[in-house]
């Protein structure tokens, strides 16, 4: 653990159970109540804290001193498990969810094992001889039974989990999260929202991130059913479905989602009835993203306007039923409501120093349920972390608001950060990363405007750069080795080839130049639709990609296109023309 980490014991008053205390106390009151739904079917909460403990006395016996544990499992049961064998265990889970994630986390906890399932898919290579302790659950059944004493925490500061940062550097950070800052999370969601042991909530967001713990843990404590889905494997039809199926209560999902969902509930004229309660954050919202979700849910449904962070989890709420939503105020900023209980807002200028109300500054937040900070990143910690004038122990977010009778309100990034679809991307990190690949030669990344029909604040990154090599002469190209190499998160939404970057007078690249450049193009300047057919695809590309400025040959991939709204698109041709076309056939044919 990095020497900057903060675990001096709790002051009175904090909460002073751990959270495998709670998951022992519910494991007893609603053992054969469902626990987790996910694809292989429904596991009760005697099965999934059973076999847990089991895991966990399996781990404790093979006598490792490690404090982490890797964890390489698909979302649902199998991560759930390793998730909380490790909290019993006594340990700190590290959740990873590809081979990138895997190779990066194994670098950074080099004692930890690592607990995998062969039978989902093989052991990456070089791991078994890597001389690391594996855990393989496809073969607990053959596990031998021991009796070895499970720990006890003495403080509830100690590490139970590791949330990583959306990797949108290629570098994911390591946020150390104690049980006390959990269970403050979990019991903020819960008094704000009634959580019972009625409801079943979504869990859509991978394990490694603060949304995907923060919907499996509000289950699992309040002794209702988390149900895992991936979105971008089953799609967006098959997600409106399985709401239907499973009688879904509490979604918390992005605005493009729900986005989505609105367009397909619309079409089928149909609604979500058992949502009571939906939680939408991650992007800016705007308020035509309420009008969506008014227009998918039954008028019973509240709606939570949500803003956090991987470093605490949410920070701010703002409950709205459907009635009162139509008046929440955009004005200022996106509206995010009022300080969760136990954690404390300041907008603070650039030297750190409270403002008044009503001025626009960053946003510092202050609670004794912070997490300990980054792991082995003591550049990182100091940075970031810091202990505010009466002590409380306090992080810099790096957001600009506002704060206007006791309300937050988010006015984008202080610096040269930004979120692209949720995702919270360092554009010199970007550039670094790009400049790295072999023929890019120097590369700069802005973050412009990218001409949204639904949301006009809405950003792109675009690439600049003059390539060193004739083969890599077409934006597609560049795009193709970019994906192949770096995180899809930060891959450029456009290419633009320069025979040379712009410099201002004292030699740096000139900026201001890039992103005029990048505005230039004009919806008038796209190629116009020959056909009926081409002019309903250009309306639905349009509509689905929340563009105005493209033609008939804009490549799909350029203009930001994800998995999710292929499906959709390739959803509407079928409906339309009865041919079903497969999503990978835009490989072949992007425009």
């Amino acid at each position: 653990m990095s020497k900057t980490i903060d675990t001096t014991p709790p002051p009175a008053g904090r909460l002073s159970e751990s959270v495998v205390d709670f998951l022992c106390q519910r494991r007893e009151r609603f053992a054969s109540s469902t626990a987790v739904i996910d694809a292989e079917g429904a596991h009760t909460y005697e099965d999934i804290l059973g076999k847990s403990e089991r895991i966990a006395r399996h781990l404790v016996a093979t006598g490792w001193d490690s404090e982490f544990i890797v964890l390489f499992l698909d979302t649902g049961a199998d991560a759930s498990l390793g998730i909380l064998a490790s909290m019993l265990a006594g340990k700190c889970s590290v959740v990873v969810t590809d081979q990138r994630q895997l190779e990066t986390m194994l670098a950074r906890f080099p004692a930890a094992p690592v607990v995998l399932k062969t039978a989902g898919q093989p052991i990456p290579h070089g791991l078994a001889e890597s001389g690391r302790h594996l855990v393989d659950l496809t073969t607990l059944p053959d596990l031998p039974s021991v009796d070895t004493e499970l720990p006890r925490f003495p403080f509830p500061t100690t590490p139970a989990q590791v949330i990583l940062t959306s990797g949108s550097t290629g570098e994911a950070k390591a946020v150390l999260h104690p049980h006390c800052a959990i269970q403050n999370q979990i019991r903020n969601f819960s008094r704000y929202t009634g959580i019972t042991p009625a409801d079943r909530i979504a869990v859509i967001a991978p394990l490694h991130t603060i949304t995907g713990q923060s919907s499996l843990f509000s289950a699992l404590l309040n002794g209702a059913a988390a149900c895992f889905y991936s979105v971008e494997t089953g799609g967006i039809d098959g997600f409106a479905d399985w709401i239907q199926r499973h009688q879904i209560t509490i979604l918390h999902a992005t605005p493009t989602i729900f986005r989505h969902l609105a367009d397909l509930t619309r079409e089928r004229d149909e609604c979500f009835s058992s949502l009571r309660l939906v939680r939408i954050g991650g992007e800016p919202i705007t308020a035509s993203d309420l009008e969506a979700i008014r227009s998918m849910t039954s008028p019973d449904c509240a709606i939570y306007l949500g803003y956090g962070c991987s470093e605490l989890g949410t920070i701010t709420r703002l409950i709205v039923d459907h009635e009162t939503s139509k008046s929440v105020d955009f004005t200022h900023g996106v509206p995010v409501g009022q300080p969760c209980e136990n954690i404390t807002v300041t907008i603070c200028d650039g030297d750190g120093m409270p403002l008044p109300e009503g001025e626009v500054g960053e946003v510092v937040v202050s609670s004794d349920y912070l997490s300990l900070g980054y792991h082995d990143d003591p550049d990182a910690n100091r940075s970031s972390y810091f202990r505010a004038f009466d002590g409380t122990r306090s992080y810099r977010t790096g957001d600009l608001g506002v704060m206007l009778n006791g309300n937050l309100f988010l006015r984008g990034r202080a610096d040269r950060q930004v979120k692209i679809r949720g995702h919270r991307v360092e554009l010199d990190a970007v550039e670094a990363q790009l400049s790295a690949i072999p023929g890019f030669g120097t590369v700069a990344v802005e973050a412009v405007e990218s001409h949204s029909i639904n949301d006009p604040a809405a950003v792109q990154l675009n690439a600049f750069l003059a390539s060193e090599q004739p083969e890599l002469l077409s934006a597609r190209a560049l795009r193709q080795v970019a994906a192949a190499v770096i995180s899809p998160v930060i891959v450029p939404a456009r290419f633009l080839i320069l025979p040379e970057l712009p410099q201002t007078r004292n030699g740096k690249i000139d900026r201001e130049a890039l992103r005029q450049l990048a505005k230039m193009r004009s919806p008038e300047t796209a190629t116009p639709p020959e056909s009926e057919l081409e002019a309903w695809l250009l309306g639905r590309w349009r509509a689905l990609l929340h563009r105005d400025d493209m033609g008939t040959h804009e490549d799909f991939f350029e203009l930001g296109g994800d998995s999710m709204t292929a499906v959709r698109i390739f959803h509407e041709i079928a409906g339309r023309t009865g041919t079903v076309l497969p999503v990978s056939i835009l490989l072949e044919a992007p425009t």
